[in-house]
């Protein structure tokens, strides 16, 4: 593994947060020995370390730039991941919504992938939308047996704006986000697969949910997970398929 030196700008706290968690892993030897106790303490120490040098400052850090210790740390998780727990999200939990929406963007950007960008610097309506959904109890946060906060999504019942009146009743899943740090791990996939368990339990035949259509790889994923592609819809910000799936 390679490690140089490097200047970087940047005001953001989150950016921060992903670097020196690399930076701390290397350093405690996560590689090979972390356990869940030691990932936990190690965010704990993120938050001084912050405090230490100032998230606003021009701050000089080592940076990866080959095999990210991250990747390393995850395969170790991704043991831990048994059995998933959704908490609904209070309504004074609503930047932890926005914070991941940022983390997902960005990891998109990285990846050249033109979805949720304006997640980057959300207008203020979007921001206002994200509270309101709390409010009414949309929003749900995924953990893991660890009790780590792993991901996020948001449940509707009824859905207009994407697909109009519907006759059928169904559930519909938006905002389907894993958390940067523990992407790799199926998480995406198990929280797909107990919401769909919840919702044959309750007597539900469809599943609804769609994606932006400048992303081949989300719409890919789920196709394999047995959704069907039903239309498109043409938002402000972007071109979105629409998938659904029916329920046994």
């Amino acid at each position: 593994m390679t490690v140089s030196a490097e200047t970087i700008h940047t005001k953001d706290p989150r950016i921060i947060d992903l670097l020196l968690i690399s930076i701390l892993a290397a350093f405690l030897g996560v590689m090979t020995t972390i356990a869940t106790k030691d990932l936990k303490a190690m965010e704990m120490t993120i938050i001084g370390v912050r405090t230490v040098i100032g998230v606003r400052a021009v701050t000089q850090v080592p940076v990866v730039t080959q095999a990210p210790v991250v990747t390393q740390v995850q395969a170790v998780i991704s043991m831990e991941l048994n059995d998933l727990q959704f908490v609904k999200g209070r309504p004074d939990q609503y930047e932890i919504a926005l914070d991941l929406y940022y983390k997902a963007a960005y990891k998109l950007k990285m990846k050249n992938v033109d979805h949720w960008q304006f997640w980057l610097d959300p207008p203020n309506e979007k921001i206002a939308a994200v509270k309101s959904s709390f409010e009414n109890g949309e929003y749900y946060f995924v953990y893991n047996a660890a009790e780590i906060r792993v991901g996020m999504f948001r449940l509707i019942f009824r859905d207009p704006y994407f697909w109009g009146d519907m006759d059928e009743d169904g559930w519909y899943v938006h905002a389907l986000v894993t958390d940067p740090l523990y992407s790799g791990q199926g998480i995406g996939k198990l929280t797909l697969q107990k919401i769909q368990a919840m919702a044959i339990d309750q007597g539900v035949k469809l599943l609804r949910l769609d994606c932006n259509a400048a992303n081949p790889y989300l719409s890919g994923f789920y196709e394999s997970m047995g959704f069907v592609k039903m239309g498109q819809k043409q938002i402000p910000q972007s071109l979105n398929n629409l998938y659904q799936k029916t329920l046994a």
